[in-house]
């Protein structure tokens, strides 16, 4: 029965080959969507999963609560491991984890930088990164000991084994020598710990003993829970440790939480609050329009099948005639239904292939057609069985309908319902894909409102590169920097401009009230900074050169001034880390992090000594500039590479998530104004079929091509009309909820609805008018003779 089945179907659809050709390729466009967002979804979802022990595993989160409300960082005093692993019950162990940064690897006959990571000893038993070579427990046991992945080793020593090789590497201009103790597998794509070596944290605290103090807040710290002890039991225990061990005013107000690493990367978004969602609203927002796609295809399934009603009829009568129960003929059209779904499963696989490197450039991934999946592949047939159902559902319950009596004798009519009915699927599908179209613009437009927005400072033509060895060298490096042609000017930082990582409470001045937390972010600078930057100093006349270094020099913007109520900052006293500082300058607020925050206090201490990043304002030509700039580079650090960037580049890659969001939105919006328009091409197609003796008789008594044609358009751009009407609130709200993000955004205005709107009339008159063009030239004659 089941081959019969398939033979019908096979049949039926080289009997009408252009129908079946576009019921495929809709089905196959909405399922090869659904499978790439699957596919990424999926991928996100196994971020940080593979672990053992994941559901053992938590970060500690600080929190501080401050006159502006709450602050997390998941950066915790270095200490504080060591209070864990001793006064707090329920810890199986403890980790501490530094943040990736580039050490200088020497060899005999090349220097290269490579990013690694420092950690205590019993990072493997809480992380599953397997060694291929080494003992796990004790790979970092000793200051000396080093970890390297398999990549680095084979740069490393390419024709001999790594294992208990010693390497030179240079950190902050001292070389230390390592011993080679484990070899790394392959750091899988799902982890957000990416580093090609690991050291000891023993070691890195003898370089940087000022991290084994409460008051810097660094690195990240892990815990590893006991088998069957509850989270809350734990959070309870440290929520207060800071304070305990603390003295500091700050430290009253500070917290510790305990979130599960697992759910760091999706869930979190700290800079919004410890319970605002992070990624995992693009999941969810990409997972809507996965359905919506298929949705869309489906209901182009139904428009498609039930325009072919009328050829059907007669088929159905001769089966009903001959014996035939609407049972078997409702499995009959499902089956075909299936047999369709199949088919076009296989294409939307095979395009998927053939789309995955372009996919994978635009979200980043590294995403791969699982064929040897045994769950994914029955998982995608399953979705191509069930696309099958849903879309032949209704047609094969109404074709199953017809009465053979009425049928034979050519009396089959569908209905004002059945008209109703495919008017309610086009105007649902149009209302969805205007939604898509107007909130992907809105999001376009967002994006580059962000990128081209004026931030208060210079970001053009920019190029930064680490100083290292420089920095015992500064003025003479600087003198010839500046005599290149092409460069402006030069200026030195602890950190970029745009994106100020350090933030604090230790500030003091005059009227401080006891108790009152305001933190403010604070950039160490050269006396350039204004001049390089392009700031816009607004009182005062800014750095000048440093005579009395017991009292340092300090630059802030407006709302530093607003929050110290400071009417008239010029002369103002502060005390900045315990430094005394007075204010020589006010500078004109400017964007110092992402758009959707706010803009806080900012403080430039003038502290030359502890800028290490420096940055070169260009007004000439660019790749002459920069080939000069390196060689005077090489001239004064002869390890490091030269190895640089432009501020505007970086500046770019902090939206990189929301450009990629944005790419894919406007793929997948043509996509669905494309599937919606195969099912207006189905419609279309049914509407003149039924209409062709109306058509020919309003010709012989004299109406016009263009009349006719008008005719037939009226009425799909009235349904394109409530289409619209339904979508553009939608799309108000979905747009207004997003937006609500950023600090900083577009108006909501009236074009990109307007736009969208006549997109969608302009394209679905342009569908229609193929089948009514046709058929208002054709000879009438021949109309007439339509049976």
């Amino acid at each position: 029965m089941i081959k019969n089945l398939f033979k019908i179907a096979f049949r039926n659809l080289l009997k009408s080959k252009t129908f079946s050709l576009i019921n495929i390729l809709g089905l196959a466009f909405g399922l090869c969507c659904a499978l790439l967002i699957s596919l990424w979804v999926i991928d996100e979802y196994s971020i940080d999963n593979y672990h053992t022990k994941k559901d053992k595993i938590f970060s500690v989160i600080a929190g501080f609560e401050s006159t502006s409300g709450w602050q997390y960082w998941d950066n915790t005093p270095g200490p504080l491991a060591e209070v864990l692993k001793k006064d707090i019950s329920g810890i199986e162990t403890v980790v501490r984890l530094t943040h990736p940064s580039q050490k200088l690897f020497k060899q005999e006959h090349q220097n290269f930088e490579e990013w690694g990571v420092s950690s205590d000893v019993d990072f493997f038993e809480v992380f599953d990164f397997p060694l291929i070579q080494g003992d796990a427990k004790t790979a970092l046991s000793e200051p000396s000991n080093i970890v390297i992945s398999k990549e680095l080793a084979d740069k490393l020593f390419p024709n001999a084994n790594a294992f208990n090789q010693t390497i030179t590497i240079n950190d902050w201009g001292d070389d230390f020598e390592y011993k080679i103790t484990g070899v790394l597998e392959e750091i899988p794509d799902q982890s957000t710990l990416k580093f090609d070596f690991i050291t000891s944290y023993e070691a890195y605290l003898n370089k940087r003993p000022w991290n084994a103090k409460w008051d810097n807040y660094n690195d990240r710290t892990f815990v590893l829970l006991e088998d069957n002890v509850d989270q809350s039991n734990v959070s309870n225990q440290i929520v207060d440790l800071i304070s305990k061990n603390h003295t500091s005013k700050e430290a009253d107000n500070a917290q510790l939480f305990l979130y599960a690493f697992k759910d760091m990367y999706l869930q979190a978004n700290l800079s919004k609050g410890l319970d605002a969602e992070g990624r995992i609203v693009y999941v969810r927002i990409f997972s809507i329009i996965a359905l919506v796609i298929l949705l869309i295809a489906c209901i182009n399934f139904m428009s498609l099948s039930t325009a072919r009603a009328g050829k059907r009829a007669k088929e159905v009568g001769v089966r009903k005639a001959t014996g035939a129960t609407r049972k078997s003929l409702i499995w009959q059209f499902l089956g075909e239904s299936v047999f369709i779904s199949i088919i076009s499963g296989a294409l939307a696989i095979t395009m998927s292939d053939l789309l995955m490197v372009f996919f994978n450039q635009l979200t980043g991934k590294s995403l791969q057609v699982p064929y040897t999946d045994i769950t994914f592949m029955m998982s995608t047939i399953g979705l191509c069985v069930f696309t099958g159902v849903l879309a032949g559902i209704y047609p094969a319950i109404y074709l199953s309908g017809f009465n053979p009596s009425k049928v034979l004798k050519g009396a089959v009519n569908d209905g004002k319902s059945l008209s109703g009915f495919r008017r309610v699927l086009v105007i649902a599908q149009f209302s969805m894909s205007i939604t898509f179209v107007i909130t992907t613009m809105i999001v376009y437009s967002q994006l580059q409102f962000v990128l081209n927005k004026d931030l208060g400072l210079n970001k053009e033509n920019l190029l930064y590169h680490d100083l290292n060895a420089i920095m015992g060298n500064r003025e003479a490096y600087r003198n010839e920097i500046l005599q290149i042609p092409g460069v402006a000017s030069m200026s030195s930082t602890s950190s970029s401009p745009l994106n100020i990582g350090n933030t604090t409470s230790f500030i003091e001045w005059k009227g401080k009230e006891d108790g009152e937390e305001i933190y403010f972010h604070v950039i160490q600078t050269d006396q350039y900074f204004v001049e390089t930057f392009g700031a816009t100093l607004l009182e005062g006349n800014g750095y000048s050169q440093q005579s009395d270094s017991t009292v340092f020099q300090v630059l802030i913007n407006e709302e530093a001034a607003q929050v110290m109520f400071l009417e008239d900052p010029i002369g103002a006293r502060l005390k900045v880390w315990g430094l005394d500082a007075e204010v020589v300058g006010l500078v004109k607020d400017y964007h110092h992090q992402r758009l959707d925050k706010e803009i806080d206090p900012i403080i430039m201490l003038n502290r030359t000594k502890e800028t290490w990043r420096n940055y070169i304002a260009i007004n000439g030509d660019v790749n002459n500039v920069i080939k000069e700039i390196g060689e005077v580079y090489g001239n004064f650090e002869t390890n490091y590479p030269f190895d640089y960037g432009f501020i505007d580049e970086q500046y770019a890659k902090t939206y990189s998530r929301v450009d990629t969001m944005g790419k894919l939105s406007n793929i997948f919006a043509f996509v669905t104004i494309f599937v919606s328009c195969l099912g207006l091409f189905g419609l279309a197609s049914y509407m003149t079929e039924q209409r062709k003796k109306e058509t020919g008789i309003r010709k012989v008594m004299g109406a016009s091509v263009f009349g006719l044609t008008t005719m037939f358009t009226r009425s799909f751009l009235g349904l394109i009309l409530i289409s619209f009407i339904i979508s553009a609130p939608i799309a108000w709200y979905l747009a207004s909820q997003w937006l609500s993000d950023f600090a900083f955004k577009i108006e909501l205005g009236v074009q990109p609805f307007i736009i969208g709107g006549l997109s969608a009339m302009i394209i679905s008159v342009a569908t229609v008018s193929y089948h009514t063009i046709k058929v208002a030239i054709a000879n009438p004659v021949d109309s007439l003779k339509y049976e």
